[in-house]
């Protein structure tokens, strides 16, 4: 937990991540994507993660938007989407504010 501090690190521990993320996080959270997507335009590029059944969207290298299996609930209340070995999933697609 020290190297993201106590909060971010016991998220990542537990397998889970949020918007505001870097990639590193991602990384030490869920482990390396299936496939990477970049979208380059006149506005800048981005990156789709594709993990097996969630996406992971980046811009300037930290997590703008997560979308899950839709089949599964989702919990707009959590703060964070969970990945580990199928537990407590969330569906749909969350976007950052900005």
């Amino acid at each position: 937990t020290k190297k993201y501090g106590k909060a971010n690190g016991t998220i990542i521990a537990n397998g889970s991540i949020r918007i505001g993320m870097t990639k590193q996080m991602c990384i030490d959270a869920w482990g390396q994507p299936r496939h990477i997507n970049t979208t380059t335009t006149r506005h800048g590029t981005t990156e789709q993660w594709v993990y097996e059944n969630e996406y992971v969207y980046f811009e300037r290298g930290v997590i703008t938007a997560i979308q899950t299996d839709p089949t599964h609930h989702f919990h707009a209340s959590a703060p964070f989407a969970h990945r580990n070995g199928g537990n407590e999933r969330e569906g749909g697609i969350r976007t950052s504010s900005a």
